[in-house]
């Protein structure tokens, strides 16, 4: 133990400026300061005093530090693409509603500008009252002049 201890006290603030280096990020910096400890510790059986430590324990912060951007870059894209999906739903939904709401006001101006006996004409043939296919238009129009 005393020994690890020795290790971060010698390690720990080359590996902070190194990280936070590439990321800009304090608090990465220093959670990834801390993971390349952990992985120091749980490796550290396995470990092989004779080969270069520095290059060791700066090429697990360089890979953590790679993997941060790899899922930061993930991350990007997915929220861009799920940005980009709403705003297109949104965009169109919207579009839609105005769209219609334009067409229908507009044809309802356009039905309220039409003589009195050609809107009612107009209007009972959309409800279906009279068929158009019979002479019944001019039938109900001299009726209930």
């Amino acid at each position: 133990m005393l020994a690890f201890q020795s290790v971060y006290e010698s390690y720990s603030a080359h590996i902070y400026n190194f990280i936070y280096s590439l990321l800009y990020n304090r608090l990465e910096a220093e959670d990834l300061t801390q993971e390349v400890f952990v992985r120091i510790w749980e490796k550290r059986d396995s470990l092989d005093i004779d080969k270069n430590f520095d290059s060791y324990i700066f090429t697990i912060a360089r890979n953590l530090v790679y993997d941060e951007w790899d899922s930061l870059f993930h991350a990007e894209l997915y929220m861009k693409s799920l940005e980009a999906d709403w705003d297109e739903r949104d965009t169109s939904k919207v579009e839609e509603d105005i769209t219609v709401n334009s067409i229908g006001q507009y044809i309802d101006y356009l039905i309220d500008k039409l003589p009195v006996s050609r809107r009612e004409i107009f209007l009972l043939s959309r409800k279906e009252l009279i068929d158009e296919g019979n002479r019944t238009t001019s039938v109900y129009l001299r009726k209930n002049r």
